[in-house]
């Protein structure tokens, strides 16, 4: 959690904002997270809170993705807690794990890196197809499979 947290008062400074070059943002997110680490914990280096994040942040979009279409197929009067359950069970059933970053999706998921999630193969997806001999591509909605 204090990683995505240093990560979001990085990128929302009002000040400097997310238009910084890449390896200054990182120095900013490992110094913000050192700064504000949990007790108990070691000092990280950027490389070691990159690739952390990077991990984590992936199986959030997964699983915003997978809630979000959870949600908007649910029946109607179902809790959120109930979406929830079927989202989890979903999440595990795509990635043979169980999802372990609910506090941080708590966090993020209304923040618009996060809130479009990205489509799990078992929501519908665009499927690209070739429809003239020039090499024009279509798009057309539906079709399983893509984990775009």
């Amino acid at each position: 959690m204090a990683l995505f947290d240093a990560w979001i008062n990085t990128s929302y400074d009002p000040i400097v904002g997310n238009q910084q070059a890449n390896k200054c943002f990182w120095d900013k997110v490992t110094d913000v997270y050192n700064e504000q680490k949990p007790k108990g914990t070691f000092r990280r280096n950027m490389k070691m809170l990159r690739s952390h994040f990077e991990l984590t942040d992936k199986d959030i979009k997964l699983f915003c993705g997978i809630y979000k279409h959870e949600a908007e197929n649910y029946q109607s009067g179902a809790s959120g807690a109930d979406i929830l359950i079927a989202a989890l069970r979903v999440f595990k059933s795509n990635t043979k794990k169980d999802f372990i970053h609910a506090d941080v999706w708590q966090s993020v998921k209304e923040l618009d890196r996060w809130a479009s999630g990205v489509q799990s193969s078992t929501c519908s997806s665009s499927k690209r197809t070739k429809h003239t001999a020039s090499g024009q591509n279509s798009y057309s909605e539906g079709g399983e499979g893509n984990t775009s």
